[in-house]
């Protein structure tokens, strides 16, 4: 167990005590950060999520929303948990004792995907699938979607 401060802005929110928090995209919010029981956030959204992972008391706090342009600070209390680790997407850290996460719309990123799903679509679908195969359920759901004679 760690005991994490959260920043935002400079100010400090909150602190935490469990595994871990989360910060994500609305590109990354459908794949861990749902797990995690973090909300799927529109891709268009200009909003990142703060998920919390295994709090010692889970009612207490269950993340938050944040405007994309803040600066958010994870600062590890070596004194009353264990050390922490950052993570950015598949890239692991090494251990650290304080963290600043910031966005950069400069960075541009091509994506690959099927062009029969749209990513909008695609991800509304994965809000209410709990498929093993998410892919093949989208795939089925969209062709079904467009065969309704209701549309």
């Amino acid at each position: 167990m760690i005991v994490i401060d959260v920043l935002i802005g400079g100010v400090h929110q909150i602190r935490l005590r469990g595994d871990g928090v989360l910060l994500a995209t609305p590109f990354g919010s459908t794949a861990y950060n749902r797990s995690a029981g973090g909300p799927v956030i529109p891709l268009q959204a200009k909003v990142l999520a703060l998920t919390p992972i295994a709090l010692a008391d889970p009612l207490r706090w269950r993340g938050a929303l944040l405007p994309f342009n803040r600066r958010v600070t994870f600062r590890v209390d070596m004194h009353a948990g264990g050390p922490a680790q950052v993570t950015a997407d598949h890239l692991a850290g090494r251990p650290i004792r304080e963290v600043t996460v910031s966005t950069d719309e400069r960075r541009a990123v091509t994506l690959l995907f099927d062009p029969e799903l749209d990513l909008n679509e695609r991800q509304l679908l994965a809000q209410f699938s709990s498929e093993a195969e998410p892919a093949l359920w989208f795939k089925h759901q969209l062709i079904e979607h467009r065969r309704s004679p209701n549309r």
